[in-house]
């Protein structure tokens, strides 16, 4: 695959959640109990922190260092930062934390156009990365953790409906 597929899936992806999400209207979209204790907000803002990290282990991939945050698959990392980010975001206005979850969509759709074909599947080199590419790290943070969440908005939109 090259970077106009991988750009592609990605913007069809966010566009599968963007209409999910329009589904919602505001009042819906912090009610609790979408996926756990989350809200739709509370989903779309670890959204964007992920997409955040992703793009952290991009510059630091592209410069060679250690990421400023830990690596893909550190687990006890994964429950912490989802944990962190539902506390700093439950009771931020609905608003900001959308305006945050666009924000970094492009940021995202401007460092995948910043890269070439060539710079997606080789494997790092980067110890903390190696042998992971940049496709798996884009595809993980974007398009597959879109569907991993709109699959939840999904079957509680058809059971409150």
């Amino acid at each position: 695959m090259d970077k106009t597929q991988l750009l592609d899936m990605i913007r069809a992806g966010r566009a599968r959640l963007e209409m999910t999400l329009a589904e919602f209207g505001e009042a819906r979209m912090t009610q609790a109990g979408v996926e756990g204790e989350w809200s739709v907000k509370d989903a779309l803002a670890h959204i964007t922190a992920w997409e955040q990290c992703m793009l952290s282990w991009l510059r630091a991939a592209a410069s060679g260092e250690v990421p400023p945050v830990p690596v893909p698959g550190d687990e006890d990392y994964v429950h912490r930062l989802n944990r962190q980010t539902f506390v700093e975001n439950q009771h931020r206005p609905r608003p900001e934390v959308l305006a945050d979850f666009h924000r970094s969509f492009q940021q995202v759709l401007q460092a995948v156009e910043a890269l070439s074909d060539e710079d997606l599947t080789p494997p790092l080199q980067a110890g903390w990365a190696k042998g992971e590419s940049r496709w798996n790290l884009i595809a993980a943070n974007t398009y597959e953790h879109y569907q991993e969440h709109l699959e939840p908005m999904r079957v509680w939109l058809s059971q409150s409906s």
